[in-house]
């Protein structure tokens, strides 16, 4: 197991539990429980990448710990279908957590239909919000219509933020988990584009770039959703004529996603005075004509990737050694050894990243990597 902490100043903390075969859930959440206890955060986005089998037992395991450490296990989580690179169990655990003495009003949750799905805070002269798990409450609702779960949870999204005097154009990132992606992402993107066209996020002309960073995977929830949506947004508590702090990023390497039907920037930064946090969508092998390039190669494509990773942080001096968390997602367990011989090669191999098995938007794209970067951050990895 391997258990990383970065920080950005002094109130938030990335966190990420990336387990090896053998590893148990319990003594990831008891690291996880130690550091939140001692450092006395609260945690704000919680994401597990595991078999599905294995959720109600891993969940049992992390309510036993919190109870145990006076921490509080009644958070919503976000359980996504990441298979371990070797077959079956949790790859990995992912969380954003928050010093509430360090905020202006400290963290509080927001709430639908009774259940908590999502958290609030403010600093310096900001509102942060994020939520998750958004989707999972309309399956049985709406039953196998996978365009009006998405069309409903995406408004749904939107009813939320503006219960909170915000809006879809202060999202900085969503993350799209899709079952089956594979076999209606057009349908999803169709929707998407709808949607964001009504919210005024499309690209018209020369207006500049409005869409949030996103990364849309193959992700398989227990709950017979067709989607599962998390997202941070954050705005200016004070009225200007500019209320965003958001800035959406394109990469000269790769096209627009929007020019072929997918509506998202290639990254996002949240910028302060004294650090950024740099939003990376899922990134694959895709050239500057929207095309995949190097098909039926993983070794080339996860080469390709990182390149154009590199590409995209440069413009905001940051790098890949600045990532706080990241996904590697391989279409195959195979391609996991490639990309671990890669990553030694380029000095990456103590990236904090959960490497797991999932399809990519693409039938021909074989890897992908999103993440979160952390310009003057602190990182601590113990093993």
């Amino acid at each position: 197991m391997k258990f990383y902490v970065n920080h950005v100043q002094e109130h938030i903390a990335f966190i990420v539990v990336a387990f090896e075969q053998g590893d148990g859930v319990l003594e990831g959440y008891s690291a996880i429980a130690d550091y939140v206890a001692e450092n006395k955060l609260s945690i704000v986005h919680e994401r597990i990448f595991g078999s599905l089998q294995n959720e109600k037992q891993a969940l049992l395991a992390r309510k036993e710990i919190f109870d145990g450490s006076g921490l509080d296990s009644s958070n919503t989580i976000s359980w996504i279908e990441g298979m371990p690179i070797w077959g079956s169990g949790v790859a990995g655990i992912m969380l954003k957590a928050i010093s509430p003495q360090h905020t202006q009003s400290g963290v509080q949750r927001i709430w639908l239909d009774g259940k908590v799905v999502g958290s609030k805070w403010q600093w310096d002269g900001d509102q942060y919000i994020i939520l998750q798990g958004l989707g999972l409450h309309n399956s049985k609702i709406i039953n196998d219509d996978r365009c009006r779960q998405t069309e409903e949870a995406i408004s749904q999204a939107e009813a939320l933020l503006y219960r909170e005097n915000m809006a879809f154009k202060d999202v900085a990132r969503t993350w799209f988990y899709l079952d089956d992606i594979l076999d209606w992402y057009n349908e999803f993107n169709i929707v998407r584009n709808k949607i964001y066209n009504q919210f005024e996020l499309m690209p018209q002309g020369e207006t500049c770039l409005k869409l949030p960073a996103s990364t849309g995977i193959c992700g398989k929830n227990n709950k017979d959703s067709a989607l599962l949506i998390d997202l941070v947004a954050v705005k200016k508590l004070e009225a200007s004529n500019d209320n965003s702090i958001i800035k959406q990023l394109s990469n000269n390497a790769q096209e627009d996603a929007f020019e072929y039907g997918s509506a998202f920037s290639r990254g996002a930064v949240i910028a302060k005075n004294d650090f950024k946090i740099l939003q990376l969508s899922g990134t694959a092998s895709i050239n500057e004509a929207g095309e995949t390039i190097f098909i039926n190669d993983p070794k080339a494509q996860i080469e390709c990737t990182l390149d154009k990773i590199q590409n995209l942080l440069m413009q905001e001096d940051v790098s890949l050694a600045d990532m706080g968390s990241a996904c590697v997602f391989c279409k195959d367990a195979t391609y996991a050894n490639i990309y671990q011989e890669i990553a030694i090669e380029r000095g990456l191999e103590e990236m904090p990243a959960i490497l797991m098995v999932a399809d990519v938007c693409r039938d021909d794209l074989l890897f992908e990597i999103d993440g979160e970067c952390l310009k003057k951050s602190k990182q601590i990895t113990l093993v």
